[in-house]
């Protein structure tokens, strides 16, 4: 089943029943939950790349030999189904090189999941961490402190591995020779 024009979905509603929603889905691609699980060996935690708010995402490699990012939702979270439904009507048939693609979904008695291509590099959050990590470093863990002073994203450049490494100290102040400057001024009545 590579094609569907639509599908109906059983939503819970918030007074306690259950309602039919038809959801029109161009170029979408159905995989049975035994596909993503074949994908991502029976969901191993080895492949598990991210956790979010409503579920997981693992790495699977599907019958096609390609790698995809498969988001596998909470079965408990009726919200968690809601967001799928919400996120296969914004996305089906938006194409664009900087916006993610969904491939295809599962819907399956209690299985919900999403399936997206895989990028190697993962999420810019963790270069974020990196970024953090690194003025952490030069606030809290050398002494004298340093301030960057001109901390921009030019002056975050990443490794092969995109690693961040922060750059640029020509505006850097050493927080000693201020504290020593004014302790000096203190000293002399000056300050």
């Amino acid at each position: 089943m590579d094609k569907f024009s639509c599908c109906f979905w059983n939503v819970a509603s918030p007074r306690g029943g259950v309602h039919r929603e038809l959801l029109d889905i161009n170029h979408m691609r159905i995989y049975t939950y035994k596909d993503l699980q074949t994908a991502t060996q029976n969901f191993n935690r080895v492949n598990k790349i991210g956790q979010g708010k409503f579920g997981s995402v693992y790495k699977g490699q599907l019958d096609d030999g390609k790698l995809f990012a498969i988001k596998v939702l909470s079965s408990e979270s009726v919200q968690g189904f809601r967001e799928v439904l919400h996120e296969i009507t914004i996305t089906s048939d938006i194409h664009h090189e900087n916006l993610m693609k969904l491939h295809g979904y599962c819907v399956e008695k209690k299985h919900r999941s999403l399936v997206y291509g895989y990028l190697k590099n993962r999420s810019l959050d963790l270069t974020l961490l990196g970024v953090a990590k690194g003025l952490a470093y030069l606030h809290e863990e050398v002494h004298p402190p340093i301030i960057h002073g001109g901390i921009k994203a030019k002056h975050i450049l990443l490794d092969e591995d995109f690693t961040p490494k922060i750059t640029d100290f020509g505006l850097a102040q050493i927080l000693a020779s201020h504290l020593a400057l004014d302790m000096l001024m203190r000293l002399a009545g000056k300050g």
